[in-house]
């Protein structure tokens, strides 16, 4: 076994092993400041980024001469968009702590053991499936044509 490839090995049982860590912690039950931080700061991260990224685009209507920093004031329609990802991101949000809730009652009400070690194998389990699917090769490169060389082949 080459290092690369014990090297892939070892990042992809990391992985696998944080993802399922990860998954067996119940969000939904932290309290609630911790709750609207889970929420809230990815949503300000993503609208504080996207206008950051909207400033520094050329203006399209040459009017306003850049700042001393470069950056020049987001357009109504730049902010706008900047405000509606970053609401579709509190969504998304909100969405997972019901999900992470609604899955677990699930489980509970089929009684199965131990609903949060099942949804945490879960969690790992597609974790490490999305990571070998996602496109690279088994030297962990790019494909080129974006196809994983394995099926590829069989063609």
């Amino acid at each position: 076994m080459t290092p690369s490839q014990r090297t892939r090995i070892a990042s992809l049982a990391v992985g696998t092993a944080a993802a399922t860590g990860l998954g067996m912690i119940p969000v939904h039950r932290l309290p609630r400041p911790v709750r609207a931080g889970y929420v809230l700061l990815p949503a300000m991260l993503t609208t504080g980024v996207s206008l950051l990224a909207a400033q520094g685009r050329l203006d399209p209507t040459g009017d306003d001469a850049p700042s001393a920093h470069g950056l020049r004031p987001p357009t109504l329609p730049e902010s706008a968009v900047s405000l509606v990802v970053g609401g579709l991101m509190a969504g998304a949000g909100v969405a997972g702590l019901r999900l992470d809730r609604g899955a677990e009652r699930f489980l509970r009400r089929r009684g199965v053991p131990a609903p949060r070690v099942w949804l945490g194998l879960a969690t790992g389990a597609a974790t490490l499936t999305m990571t070998l699917l996602d496109g690279t090769d088994v030297d962990g490169q790019e494909d080129p044509d974006g196809e994983d060389a394995r099926l590829s082949s069989r063609c």
